[in-house]
């Protein structure tokens, strides 16, 4: 089928003409022609298609001006084939078959179905019925019992006649008593790693004779091999299997059975592998640690195996040098950093991180490197230089560090200085003090204190007047 659109043009000078597929620029193929000239231009679509359907524009321009004209192409076409063609009923002398309306109409309402039969020894099909749109079930009769026949269906609107559906196989008439046709939508639901739940409706055919029950057959992945599961039928059209084994591969379908036996069995559930919908997390990456101040700055990266749920967050420990047990830090960290709180100056620690999901708690990931806070101190205030004139005489040096309750310890000439009844060491938050006790020339140079590897001095000056003190002696 070709489309054909033919527009007039009149113009001086002759105008120039183009042409637009929803507003794209047509050009010229094997299946596109264009043909203009002075008063017409045509374009013709050949094997026209759905998607040949829409809004065409013909601009025609020449140095005086423009314009254009537009269609709206809509594209019918014929039904696509009825879905589903299955017996739905047998007989020695009547066949029933039934069938769903097909996926496509071809974009116009459905008049009707055509039905046709043939004998399988034969190459000729004989139109056996039409019907309207709504009866999607027909029962053909007349039949010679013992026969095998084909049967399809077409479906028809107003451009013609669709596609027919065929029948797989022949289907036998005969009386009604045979085996069930296969039973129907075979569902799997609750599966974990060693259960699994399987519904499924019952047959359209019962073979003419009530069903008895089902059975349940499976097939693992290293066999070809269907194994019943189940000895006697049963009556219910669902059924748990509790016997997977975690990891395996397995494929189930499901028997019908009458009194004329066990009939074809359904489709199959498809291969699936016994395991818990979701598990837990894996591992998450092994924690970067930087150190800020006085605080650790943590960052990691998410597991390769969610558990398939997603992470909804995670845990943090740490073990202080020495430790023995991890101590939890934060249980509910979402995202993949975390800073932690004030760490104690001068200890070193290792962090862990472990995921979470609906399933639990992963495994901790790999250890952190050992990092330690070293906390930074310096002198806000100095020690000063002290001059004295009058002996004896009690000196304090004085000094003060950035942080609190920091150790020091003392130094005269670079010897330490221990509390004692010469000398009082007082420590107030961040202020120090040294006091000499009735200081003397013995005392004289160089005081120091040192705080962390930082160290601050001062001099001692004497410069007192020369006393004698008077003595006793006994002769």
């Amino acid at each position: 089928m070709s489309l054909i659109i033919t527009a007039n043009v009149s113009g001086l000078p002759i105008p120039k003409t183009s042409w637009y597929h929803n507003d794209q620029p047509i050009a010229e193929s094997k299946r596109i022609k264009i043909e203009s000239a002075a008063s017409y231009t045509t374009l013709t679509v050949a094997k026209a298609t759905k998607e040949d359907a829409g809004r065409y524009r013909v601009v025609a321009e020449n140095k005086v001006g423009s314009d254009k004209a537009e269609f709206n192409v809509e594209m019918t076409d014929r039904p696509s084939a009825p879905r589903n063609l299955h017996m739905a009923g047998q007989h020695k002398e009547h066949i029933t078959i039934a069938w769903d309306e097909p996926a496509s109409d071809g974009g116009a309402a459905i008049s009707g179905y055509i039905v046709e039969k043939r004998d399988a020894n034969r190459k000729m099909w004989t139109s056996i019925a039409e019907l309207d749109a709504y009866t999607m079930k027909f029962k053909a009769t007349n039949l010679v019992e013992g026969n095998d026949y084909f049967f399809r269906v077409a479906a028809k609107n107003v451009i013609g006649l669709g596609d027919f559906a065929t029948t797989d196989e022949s289907i036998r008439a005969k009386l009604p008593f045979g085996t069930p046709g296969a039973p129907r939508h075979l569902e799997m639901d609750n599966l974990t790693k060693r259960t699994v739940t399987l519904a499924w409706d019952k047959p359209d055919f019962d073979g003419g004779s009530p069903i008895i029950g089902y059975y349940i057959e499976r097939r693992q992945a290293y066999s070809n091999r269907w194994v019943k599961v189940n000895r006697e039928p049963l009556r219910d059209t669902m059924f748990k299997i509790t016997d997977l084994t975690e990891e395996e591969e397995y494929e189930f379908r499901v028997c019908a059975e009458n009194e004329a036996g066990v009939g074809k069995p359904s489709e199959t559930t498809g291969t699936f592998v016994a395991r818990d919908p979701f598990t837990k997390p894996g591992k998450p990456g092994r924690p970067d640690v930087k150190i800020v101040d006085d605080h650790a700055e943590l960052s990691w990266t998410a597991p390769t195996d969610d558990g398939r749920s997603p992470i909804t967050n995670y845990l943090v420990e740490m073990k202080a040098n020495g430790d023995v047990r991890w101590k939890m830090v934060d249980t509910k960290v979402i995202g993949t950093t975390f800073t932690t709180k004030a760490l104690t100056p001068d200890t070193g620690y290792e962090f862990r991180v472990t995921a979470e999901n609906k399933a639990g708690t992963g495994p901790p990931s790999s250890p952190s490197g050992h990092f330690k806070y070293e906390e930074q101190i310096c002198f806000i205030r100095e020690l000063e230089d002290i001059k004295i004139t009058k002996l004896p005489k009690n000196v304090m040096f004085e000094c003060e560090i950035n942080k609190p309750h920091v150790q020091v310890q003392w130094y005269k000439d670079d010897q330490p200085i221990r509390k004692s009844h010469k000398f009082d060491i007082i420590s107030e938050g961040k202020i120090h003090r040294l006091e000499v006790k009735d200081a003397d020339s013995k005392d004289e140079g160089e005081y120091s204190i040192i705080a962390k590897n930082n160290k601050s001095r001062a001099r001692l000056a004497i410069q007192g007047n020369i006393l004698f003190y008077a003595t006793w002696a006994r002769v």
